[in-house]
């Protein structure tokens, strides 16, 4: 069948019904083999999930890391006071208090 071409709905629904009987009529050692195997695929996909995610989140540290690495305290700060006086405000955080 081409990939083009789909089953029909009902066909589709069929298909599933007969495959659902056909495991509740399993005898229990055929039953047992087909939910280890199942079990298998499903911690075969969990394991791959957890290898993907592992990745997105090392790969999200890292940018993390490299903008903590890139960040200038001195540079931020004297750029907020120039913005501070931009407005009309008259700061001098590095003088001297006399009393």
């Amino acid at each position: 069948m081409p990939p083009s071409e789909h089953k029909p709905r009902k066909e589709t629904s069929k298909i599933r019904t007969t495959l659902f009987w056909r495991h509740k009529r399993m005898k229990k050692q055929r039953l047992a083999v087909l939910r280890w195997r199942r079990l298998m695929i499903i911690r075969s996909h969990n394991i791959e999930k957890a290898k993907k995610r592992e990745l997105r989140d090392q790969k999200e540290y890292s940018e993390i890391k490299k903008k903590a690495e890139d960040f200038d305290a001195e540079k931020y700060l004297q750029e907020l006071l120039e913005d501070a006086r931009r407005g009309g405000y008259k700061i001098d955080l590095f003088k001297r208090w006399h009393t």
